[in-house]
């Protein structure tokens, strides 16, 4: 395999990531919020603080409760 096909092969699995993750979203009807620069420290709040569930794929976070989600905006943007 090609160098040319092997970085044609990684960018068609993180937009097939991406559009599942956003798919996802939609169908779950969760709340979406967009960071577009964060650290380990954001990812540690998320778990010592979300009473719901939530999924993130790079800047993308989607919450099940909105408030996790405005608790989460109020810190973070």
């Amino acid at each position: 395999m090609t160098l040319e096909e092997q970085i044609t092969q990684e960018i068609a699995r993180e937009m097939a990531a991406q559009m599942d993750f956003d798919i996802l979203a939609d169908l779950l009807g969760w709340t979406r919020v967009e960071l577009s620069a964060y650290d380990h420290n954001v990812l540690n709040w998320l778990d010592k603080h979300c009473y719901s569930e939530y999924k993130r794929h790079k800047d993308s976070f989607i919450f099940r409760d909105p408030k996790d989600a405005s608790h989460f905006i109020l810190k973070w943007l």
